[in-house]
Parts: C-alpha cells; sequence; structure tokens
C-alpha cells in the first residue's frame, strides 16, 4: 500500500502538483454531435430547461459530455 503522506505534505511555491488534478473532456466528433441533435433540441428548445440542466441529462441518460 502506498503512502498518501507525500501527497498531503506542504508543497513549496512554483512546485508542481504531486496529483495531476485536472479534468479532461472528450472532443465529440461531428457525427456525435449531428445524432444528438434531436435530443438537444428537444430538451433544450421544446421542453425550455436551463443549459446545465440539459448537459446534466446528456451526460447521465446518454453518457454525451456536451462541452
Amino acid at each position: 500500500m502506498s503512502s498518501l503522506l507525500p501527497v498531503l505534505a506542504p508543497r513549496l511555491p512554483g512546485c508542481p502538483p504531486a496529483v495531476d488534478d485536472r479534468t479532461y473532456t472528450k472532443e465529440h466528433t461531428e457525427e456525435e454531435w449531428e445524432s444528438m441533435r434531436n435530443v438537444i433540441r428537444k430538451l433544450y428548445i421544446q421542453e425550455n430547461r436551463k443549459l446545465n440542466e440539459t448537459m446534466a441529462i446528456l451526460l447521465a441518460r446518454y453518457g454525451f459530455a456536451a462541452t
């Protein structure tokens, strides 16, 4: 079992973090966006949902991380 001490230890100014905590997003192809067009239109325009709600539904229901 590895120790978490290096991660918990204070960092000196200018030193990079011990753990890469950035999030990465997958860029979708034009075909992937096109396949979701009707779903996005239904949620955002027809159902008048907010953008953040539409994005959350796309991710939860379809596994599509819209950025």
